[in-house]
């Protein structure tokens, strides 16, 4: 039994090992000029504002490691900011150039730094999250404060500063609190940087190859000569 036992876990383990893979940055505008600002508060009057960015075709999926995003902090709008500013950032999946549905929560950070202007904070999701190809997604980004707004820090100048085949920035919108959609496609967007790790799945030759190493060893197990006085340990099995 510990034998058969062995081999399911070597396979399994041969399994994981094809998968493993590095994180990539797929797309990224974050060394652009800082350029463009853009007001973002949750609750009443307020909403999220939404980055759409579209995948490339090179891999049937990966695995979302961190999404970067440039915040202002409460020292951005001078002395009437009390602060702090708690952001969060969820990623939607999306279709005809609207968020739809949310695939995960990413994460929140708390900016109470008050001498701060701008931080580039990094989510890492908590929870696996698997993002296709071809496929339109939308950063959400909110923001709870006693300001008159948080700030959410980007670019005018250019789009793509990395850009994996097929990967790209859309529009930058505002989705308010009452549903309303407001999309703007222009040339400013806000900061981002996505990176992501290829899922790789076995190829049919190594799981055939695999399975013919277990073959192979579990009849020669089965050929083993029983030891005096013992039964052989599968007598169904050969």
């Amino acid at each position: 039994m510990k034998t058969i036992a062995s081999l399911v876990a070597s396979f399994a383990l041969l399994c994981l090992t094809v998968k493993c893979a590095s994180a990539d940055t797929l797309l990224s505008n974050l060394s652009e000029p800082n350029s463009s600002v853009w007001g973002v508060k949750s609750g009443p009057g307020g909403g999220q504002d939404a980055i759409q960015f579209f995948t490339g075709s090179l891999a049937p999926e990966w695995n979302l490691d961190s999404v970067t995003l440039s915040f202002g902090g409460p020292a951005q709008w001078g002395a009437r900011d009390s602060g702090p500013i708690l952001y969060s950032a969820s990623i939607y999946n999306g279709a005809s150039n609207m968020p739809t549905s949310k695939l995960a929560f990413l994460g929140s950070f708390n900016f109470t730094n008050q001498t701060a202007s701008v931080l580039q904070i990094a989510f890492n999701p908590s929870t696996p999250v698997t993002i296709g190809p071809n496929s339109e997604y939308w950063i959400m980004v909110g923001a709870v404060t006693t300001c008159p707004n948080g700030i959410l820090e980007g670019t005018g100048s250019s789009y793509n500063e990395v850009a994996d085949s097929g990967w790209q920035f859309g529009e930058n919108a505002f989705l308010f609190t009452d549903g309303t959609f407001f999309g703007s496609p222009d040339s400013a967007t806000p900061f981002l940087q996505i990176q992501a790790t290829v899922q790789t799945v076995p190829e049919p030759s190594t799981l055939a190859s695999a399975g013919l190493v277990a073959a192979i060893a579990v009849c020669r197990r089965c050929k083993r000569p029983p030891l005096s006085g013992q039964a052989k340990d599968f007598p169904g099995l050969c």
